[in-house]
């Protein structure tokens, strides 16, 4: 019998992730504000249970309410953190093509540990974010 509480006892965890409806967790690793063609908005960089996530809102000038806009997720990455000026950063704005204009950028780790610097850039025609390519308009 003491064996039989044992092992039930010891198998808790996996009973209650059987029987418990997965929740997706997610953790504010970074947050960061930009203002593009006289619009304000708030980047956040979130850890979720399928990897990292690049959200970003647009802030309502008249009440500052967060209204989403554009989600990037990389899946089955990890944090990570870059250095510049002597400073670590997970999240930032740089001006990466020198067009005048601040890009989004946010370094994580791929599941086979190769370093990535992932660039995002306003593009004033579709009025939201795409991913930043090297070379290309």
């Amino acid at each position: 019998m003491i064996s039989l509480v044992f092992a039930i006892g010891s198998s808790m965890g996996s009973v209650r992730r059987i029987f418990t409806p997965s929740t997706e967790e997610r953790k504010i690793l970074a947050k960061a504000f930009a203002q593009y063609q006289e619009k304000m908005f708030v980047i956040f960089k979130i850890k979720t249970n399928t990897g990292i996530e690049i959200e970003i809102y647009l802030k309502d000038p008249n009440t500052n309410n967060q209204v989403f806009k554009q989600r990037f997720p990389l899946n089955d990455d990890a944090e990570a953190y870059l250095m510049v000026n002597n400073n670590s950063m997970n999240l930032g704005l740089v001006d990466i093509n020198t067009d005048g204009q601040m890009d989004i950028i946010a370094p994580t780790v791929d599941k086979n540990g190769n370093s990535r610097l992932n660039v995002f850039q306003f593009n004033p025609e579709l009025d939201s974010f795409v991913p930043y390519v090297e070379g290309a308009p």
